[in-house]
């Protein structure tokens, strides 16, 4: 005896599973927190990956890839140096400050304007998603 399973119709990019308008104001703008002259950026740490890259938004994070391994501290030292590349700070102004052994982390830079670091990472964030868009896997 065999069950046929009901075929559910894919979801359309601007609808969630209820049918109503997805809020992604909301949810594309909480990876970071404006701080007294600093930016907090939430990040999702991918290690050992093939390549070092922003690779978009996974949730309320930035997905970043690393080819460092999570030992002794090499991941979050890559982690903070892409990341000051990426938004033009030396590397001495970005430090971990939540999730030190985690994939989750919170990333404090340091900076005398974090609008301009935030119009960097935002830079960043879009030429991530446009490789996307191009038929670029996103792994």
């Amino acid at each position: 005896m065999s069950r046929k399973r009901a075929r559910v119709p894919p979801l359309r990019q601007s609808e969630d599973r209820d049918g109503a308008p997805r809020q992604r104001d909301a949810v594309t703008e909480a990876w970071f927190v404006r701080r007294s002259g600093a930016l907090e950026v939430r990040v999702r740490v991918v290690p050992r990956a093939s390549r070092q890259r922003i690779a978009g938004l996974l949730g309320d994070r930035i997905k970043v890839q690393i080819h460092a391994a999570p030992v002794e501290g090499e991941a979050n030292r890559a982690l903070g140096a892409l990341l000051a590349e990426v938004a033009g700070l030396p590397v001495s102004s970005v430090r971990v400050v939540a999730g030190a052994k985690d994939r989750s982390k919170s990333v404090l830079l340091e900076c005398a304007e974090p609008e301009a670091v935030l119009v960097r990472l935002r830079a960043a964030l879009v030429g991530a998603s446009a490789a996307v868009g191009a038929g670029r896997p996103a792994r």
